[in-house]
């Protein structure tokens, strides 16, 4: 390795350590300090982790209970739903600790074909599944994820009727319906003497529907 200003190699390296080990100290340096930032610096950022860490704490804590008043008060008082958006440190622990279900909702998709018949297609599971069960099918997942989520229902529909045209010959139906149907899980302390229950035999309650026609969805 050459030195490209025309000095001989490594004499940088030595000039630089002949400096650190024998120049005088900086005047902008304090070798007796104790600290090596000014104190307001260290009380403004010991503040800041302070307040991140207690954040992070009472954000993760339910919102109700015991400790419904300290949630209140760093949401209204100390900005902390909006501190958690602008860092992105918002975290749903729905996923791994979601609350119990209180009902079985399901999707029924109905077809009425040209000549006006309603054919229920069967894509929720509701009667077909068995409790309990091993395997999540997709087409159950889908009829999940159109429960929860209304905006995927027309794009559903009009796949629903372009499948019906191509496996019916070409012949299209006149309107997908989307009905939601659903039952409510027993409080654990009716069914412990049963020692469970029977879904199948809970007492069925329609929710919304929607009517989606095949000539405007088409596309």
């Amino acid at each position: 390795m050459t030195d490209n200003t025309g000095g001989e190699p490594g004499a940088d390296v030595e000039t630089l350590a002949q400096s650190l080990l024998t120049d005088p100290w900086p005047e902008d340096d304090e070798p007796g300090a104790r600290w090596a930032h000014p104190r307001l610096d260290m009380v403004v950022i010991s503040l800041f982790i302070a307040y991140h860490v207690s954040v992070i704490l009472v954000a993760n804590l339910p919102s109700t209970g015991l400790v419904s008043a300290l949630h209140w008060f760093f949401t209204h008082q100390l900005q902390m739903t909006s501190y958690l958006q602008a860092t992105g440190s918002h975290q749903d622990w729905g996923l791994f600790a979601p609350d119990p279900g209180r009902t079985n909702v399901f999707l029924r998709v109905i077809v009425e074909d040209r000549e006006g018949r309603l054919l229920d297609l069967g894509h929720d599971i509701y009667g077909r599944r068995r409790y309990p069960y091993l395997v999540y099918d997709r087409m159950g997942k889908i009829n999940r994820r159109l429960v929860e989520d209304e905006s995927y229902r027309e794009v559903y529909a009009g796949w629903v009727c372009r499948d019906w045209e191509a496996t019916h010959g070409g012949v299209p139906a006149r309107a997908v319906r989307l009905q939601e149907i659903g039952t409510r899980i027993p409080r654990p302390e009716h069914v412990y003497d049963l020692m469970g229950y029977d879904p199948r035999t809970l007492p069925m309650i329609q929710g919304q529907g929607a009517v989606f026609g095949c000539a405007e969805n088409i596309g």
